[in-house]
């Protein structure tokens, strides 16, 4: 098999895969993609302290793609400025760095399909409602990586991404969420069912070949897990990633007819990971309006065009 890491499949072989063998898991993970030149590129010089602004305009004005991205956060109400944005070292120096690789990550996965249908805008949807809400409550809590868990939100669904570009896996989602409409099965159970693997595995797998933090891997695969004892930091950010998801479904973000309700779990983790205070269900339902209220502000934003 293709391994995200020994220790990690270790960890976690139990939800590798579900009727399929290993050899046809790791078929699978050969077609995975590389990633694209320009974005691995720009990943690389943000997160190089040596690099300057020069080198990463150069980099930014080799894809008039992902450039025209950055000119619109830019130019969005985040950012508001008296003039319009029209330059990209104006852009980057509006943007910052941080932020630049939450644009280049967000153009990354939604451009995984070049002509998307209603099912890649609903994944898409719940990855950014997610990333919104990540690091509105990490920026709450006084964290310092809020953009780090911006793109943890903006990635957790990244495996679902990769089962909709890949044509045999994307000819099966239609049994995945037909199974969900009638059965109210999640998307673990159900991808399981009827493809023979989930999106947390696929999406660790493509994290590990994309060279990105083994940490975001394990917060992937661990999204299906439970959360009995939060012991250290890592614990933390899959369980925070882990309710903002929750939370974007039961605010009805890219969620699927027949979802199972998620409010129970959202209620529990919420006062596991201390989020929710005294009056757990007031705050919640406070929280998922603001969820809701942001997502049409700022959802825009990080989709292409």
């Amino acid at each position: 098999m293709i391994a995200i890491s020994d220790d990690l499949v270790a960890k976690y072989e139990h939800q590798l895969t579900r009727n399929i063998s290993s050899e046809e898991l790791t078929m699978f993970a050969a077609q995975l993609p590389a990633l694209p030149h320009t974005a691995a590129k720009l990943l690389k010089l943000v997160d190089d302290p040596n690099s300057d602004a020069d080198e990463i305009t150069a980099a930014i004005s080799t894809d008039a793609a992902i450039a025209s991205s950055i000119l619109k956060v830019a130019n969005s109400t985040s950012f508001a400025q008296h003039r319009r944005v029209l330059t990209i070292p104006h852009a980057l120096s509006l943007v910052g760095r941080r932020s630049l690789k939450s644009v280049v990550v967000a153009h990354l996965i939604s451009g995984l399909n070049r002509q998307p249908t209603p099912t890649d805008l609903m994944v898409r949807d719940h990855a950014v409602a997610t990333a919104l809400l990540v690091r509105g409550l990490a920026q709450r809590l006084g964290r310092r990586d809020a953009e780090d868990l911006f793109l943890y939100g903006m990635l957790h669904r990244l495996g679902q991404f990769i089962l909709l570009s890949n044509s045999r896996t994307r000819s099966m989602f239609p049994a995945v969420l037909r199974r969900i409409r009638e059965q109210h099965e999640d998307y673990v159970t159900a991808e399981w069912e009827e493809i023979g693997f989930a999106h947390p595995t696929i999406g660790g797998l493509v994290a590990h070949r994309w060279n990105f933090p083994p940490e975001l891997s394990e917060v992937m695969l661990r999204q299906e897990t439970s959360f009995e004892i939060v012991e250290n930091d890592t614990d933390f950010k899959t369980g925070l990633v882990k309710f903002a998801s929750l939370a974007a479904h039961v605010a009805g973000i890219g969620t699927p007819d027949g979802y199972p309700d998620q409010r129970p779990l959202l209620l529990r983790l919420g006062i596991k990971l201390e989020l929710l205070g005294p009056k757990p269900e007031a705050e919640l339902a406070m929280l998922i309006e603001e969820l809701q209220t942001i997502f049409k502000q700022e959802a825009a934003l990080w989709s292409p065009g």
